[in-house]
């Protein structure tokens, strides 16, 4: 049966044999005794190409897929949180996400909730924040008012 579990190793085996071609017609694999600009596209490129046909050759066990609904809830969540980080901003978008998570789906007690929440927001922050540096977004809302 033709399904995405076939569709995308045949997939990879094409382009890992795509680049194992390229990499040693146009950069080559060694010069000089040295790795070449194609040492590591032929590398991954037979690598990916294993991997491809390995998938292809065990699927002809496996049953079809079904799909279950659950499933996607995590993906419904993923969703939500860069919506509402745009809205709201990021880190309480993610504290809402983290606690409800938690919380809703997983059926943990509110102080469990809470704790791990507030761990993994301070956490966050005090790593990518302050640390690194990096600009997360503040949100709509924030910058509607503070220009007020």
């Amino acid at each position: 049966m033709i399904n995405s579990r076939v569709i995308f190793p045949a997939v990879s085996v094409c382009v890992g044999v795509l680049w194992v071609v390229v990499g040693l017609s146009s950069y080559g694999w060694y010069v000089d005794e040295k790795p070449a600009s194609g040492f590591f596209p032929v590398l991954i490129g037979g690598l990916l190409t294993l991997i491809g046909i390995l998938a292809m050759w065990s699927e002809r066990t496996h049953a079809a897929p079904q799909f279950i609904s659950s499933y996607i809830h995590p993906l419904l969540a993923a969703v939500s949180v860069v919506f509402f980080a745009l809205i709201i901003g990021f880190f309480p978008a993610v504290s809402l996400y983290v606690f409800g998570w938690l919380r809703w789906y997983e059926k943990y007690s509110i102080r469990f909730s809470l704790t791990v929440t507030a761990i993994t927001i301070a956490s966050m922050y005090g790593i990518f924040s302050m640390w690194l540096r990096v600009p997360f977004p503040i949100g709509k809302l924030f910058e509607i008012i503070m220009n007020y």
